[in-house]
């Protein structure tokens, strides 16, 4: 599920599985990857990581779970909060100190937990200058997704910044 306008919608139906580019259907992660990979990747053969294992079992079921991976298999993990993927990366953090190499593919919001950082916070309108004196004469902005929302942010920085645009 995702948030949007304050309710939780299944991410099949967002604007973001529309997307020209990288649209989906599915709203399951193992049947997305299936999807995503032209039936390369098997649903079944994919490992599960649920909100129950990560908040029940903790650490050590997340461990047990990621452990039992073979041969470049593939896991998805559910998680609502960085709570939730704080325990996954200290599951992923252990794993590697016994010597596994895991390879994360993921959402911006896992590299914080994923890095050891702690405290996510949004920015404000206040912590972006925009003009006068604290305005800074250069900054990079990558935008990756072709969804409505992100159309509309891009023209709010392109009407206040000049923003040159390099497709």
């Amino acid at each position: 599920y995702a948030t949007v306008d304050g309710e939780a919608i299944e991410v099949g139906a967002t604007d973001f599985a529309r997307d020209a580019t990288f649209g989906y259907t599915s709203s399951d992660l193992a049947a997305f990857l299936a999807e995503r990979s032209g039936g390369n990747i098997r649903e079944a053969d994919v490992l599960r990581v649920t909100l129950e294992d990560i908040r029940t079992g903790g650490v050590d079921a997340v461990v047990g779970i990621l452990g039992a991976a073979r041969d470049a298999q593939w896991a998805v993990i559910d998680a609502t909060e960085y709570t939730d993927m704080e325990v996954v990366a200290q599951a992923v953090a252990r794993l590697e100190q016994q010597g596994r190499t895991i390879l994360t593919r993921c959402a911006p919001s896992f590299v914080r937990p994923l890095a050891g950082q702690s405290g996510a916070r949004v920015l404000a309108d206040e912590d972006i200058p925009v003009g006068g004196a604290d305005r800074l004469p250069h900054g990079l902005v990558v935008v990756g997704s072709h969804v409505g929302l992100t159309t509309q942010q891009l023209a709010v920085v392109q009407e206040r910044s000049g923003l040159v645009e390099v497709e």
